[in-house]
């Protein structure tokens, strides 16, 4: 007879699969956005940038537009990670500047 695995073991089988369907979706999604930008780029080179279309929510949006909302994400992105890298340099000033000890 066989024994059934341990709740260690079935735990760390479920989480290996869970992380082996985000790692699919993550490239899935890659894939997927690759797919618009090259067909964005493709149809605005042809002439074709302001022929609409119809989004999951039916919404109608542009080629243009996708690639100007493209452009503004990845600027926000861009302007979030300089925020984030002076914080860091401003807490590392800090803790140089006193010692990193609190009053707690």
């Amino acid at each position: 007879m066989s024994q059934p695995p341990s709740a260690s073991r079935q735990r760390q089988r479920e989480s290996s699969l869970s992380r082996l369907g985000w790692g699919l979706t993550f490239i899935a999604s890659l894939v997927g956005l690759a797919w618009m930008i090259t067909t964005a780029i493709r149809k605005v080179l042809s002439g074709e940038g302001l022929d609409t279309f119809h989004t999951t929510w039916l919404v109608e949006f542009n080629w243009v537009g996708f690639l100007v909302l493209l452009i503004a994400v990845v600027i926000a992105f861009v302007i979030s990670l300089f925020f984030f890298w002076r914080e860091e340099r401003q807490w590392k000033d800090l803790e140089r500047k006193y010692g990193g000890k609190t009053d707690a």
